[in-house]
């Protein structure tokens, strides 16, 4: 089974490892709230890690008003099951996509 992850700014990479269930010094704790982080896990395995400022990688990806699904400490994060068939809505602003995640 596949899942996608994704964690407000500055949740500690010691915490991803826990949620996520395994460690990969791969991932990096990200160091702005202008930074994106996804991580993308199958069968326990790191598949991809997309880390680094949306003005670098030319994506922003908004998940704002639904990291309230799960809690650690009042640092937020969000998993997406490949079962969910997640929906994501794309807009060109400036030089950037900015994907925004849809409850479907």
């Amino acid at each position: 089974m596949g899942f996608m992850y994704t964690f407000a700014p500055y949740f500690p990479k010691e915490k991803i490892y826990k949620v996520i269930g395994f460690e990969d010094n791969r991932i990096i704790q990200t160091s702005s709230e202008n930074m994106n982080q996804l991580i993308f896990i199958k069968d326990k395995n790191l598949v991809c890690n997309i880390y680094g400022f949306s003005n670098n990688i030319g994506y922003y990806f908004s998940f704002e008003q639904y990291f309230g699904k799960y809690y650690d400490n009042d640092k937020e994060f969000l998993i997406i099951n490949a079962s969910d068939n997640a929906i994501f809505t794309a807009e060109k602003k400036y030089n950037e996509i900015i994907l925004t995640y849809n409850i479907n």
